[in-house]
């Protein structure tokens, strides 16, 4: 692939995912699809499995990331407001969720402000968060992960795992 490319790696392991590509089209990419679908970037990275400090760096002001991962990069490309959708309607586990909001009730979050937080009303919140609901959304999941993840309650998330 020619240099100018914006496609172009830093380094010959491209194919293996480890090479790099230049980031700011996938900021245009991943700010389009935040506000074509109401999504935080945050969530959006949770469900593209790209680390959110890695988005933090593309979307939010100041100097922008130049490069990212080719894997980080294709994983982003693959969101789209179809991915958003279904995962608004893919039904997992809601263990980790119920716990994720628990630890951010202790954390001193108040009932609405989560509700806020998973886009849920206050009626939808009350049998989730007292476990009396055995499924959620992989999107009300995905966006307890990123508010736990905002609040620095890193320790929520050790009860599954993500890839």
């Amino acid at each position: 692939m020619p240099a100018s490319s914006p496609h172009a790696g830093a380094d010959s392991q491209s194919d293996a995912g480890h090479g790099w590509v230049f980031a700011s089209h996938l900021s245009r990419h991943v700010r389009h699809l935040a506000d074509a679908t109401g999504t935080p970037w945050r969530v959006l990275a949770h469900l593209a499995g790209v680390p959110s400090s890695t988005v933090a760096t593309m979307v939010t002001p100041g100097r922008p990331r130049a490069r990212i991962r080719t894997r980080d990069a294709q994983r982003l490309l693959r969101l789209t407001p179809e991915t958003v959708w279904s995962a608004e309607h893919t039904m997992v586990a809601a263990a980790a969720t119920v716990n994720r909001i628990q630890a951010l009730r202790q954390a001193g979050h108040p009932h609405r402000r989560i509700a806020d937080y998973l886009n849920l009303s206050d009626h939808e919140l009350r049998p989730l968060a007292a476990g009396e609901q055995n499924w959620c959304t992989l999107m009300v999941k995905l966006r307890a992960q990123a508010a736990c993840e905002a609040h620095n309650l890193w320790w929520s998330e050790a009860d599954d795992h993500e890839d």
